[in-house]
């Protein structure tokens, strides 16, 4: 407690399992709770796979929690756990039949809103089903993409009249790590390829690199 008041804790961030931890921290507890004598219930519903935060201080959060109600239930007791996606405004995928088709976490967006929050700015983006969606001074741009992909859209960006929109920063965002992946990101007329799982300094850095002297907006 003391360390946490001073300021002294520090998160250690990363992409972790949300049913997983879930499912690992109520096992802790199962066959304590039946030897108990006390009805231990689990109801998860979550639709998002993955989160980006601090596993092992969530898991803290929660088996202190199940603990407390543990200690203080008695024989013949009930203790439910129900686990919850509530809705926010960061980015999601949409549901769509493609959905299924395109490989990845999900995580691409709210890490780049987490990235703009960390350098003080911010970031806004209009989307529209079946249109598209438009971005702040550079593009980060997804590969597998439905329809029109990652690379066709680049080169259609770059065959635009508007020689400001043409020649807007566009950096590759994908898995697809090969030395031929890479080449095929440039010869579309992407600036950068980064690979996932993301590096967040590797990110900023890049993202410093096209947005010198000006502020995301």
């Amino acid at each position: 407690m003391a360390r946490i008041e001073s300021g002294k804790v520090v998160l250690k961030e990363e992409i972790c399992n949300t049913k997983d931890l879930m499912e690992q921290v109520i096992s802790v507890y199962a066959e304590l709770m039946e030897q108990k004598g006390i009805a231990f219930t689990a109801d998860i519903d979550i639709e998002t796979e993955y989160y980006y935060g601090d596993r092992v201080k969530v898991s803290e959060i929660f088996l202190n929690i199940i603990s407390n109600a543990y200690k203080y239930t008695n024989k013949g007791g009930k203790i439910s756990v129900i686990t919850r996606e509530l809705e926010c405004e960061i980015f999601s995928r949409e549901h769509t039949v493609t959905e299924n088709k395109i490989e990845g976490t999900g995580l691409g967006m709210p890490i780049v809103k987490r990235l703009v929050d960390l350098m003080g700015g911010t970031i806004e983006a209009e989307s529209e089903l079946g249109k598209g969606t438009t971005f702040y001074d550079l593009i980060l741009m997804d590969i597998q993409m439905p329809k029109l992909d990652g690379y066709g859209a680049t080169k259609r960006i770059r065959s635009l009249e508007d020689q400001e929109k043409a020649n807007i920063p566009i950096l590759a965002m994908t898995a697809n790590a090969f030395e031929e992946d890479i080449e095929k990101s440039l010869k579309a007329g992407m600036n950068e390829h980064l690979i996932k799982p993301l590096d967040g300094k590797k990110v900023t850095d890049t993202m410093k690199k096209y947005l010198a002297n000006k502020i995301v907006k």
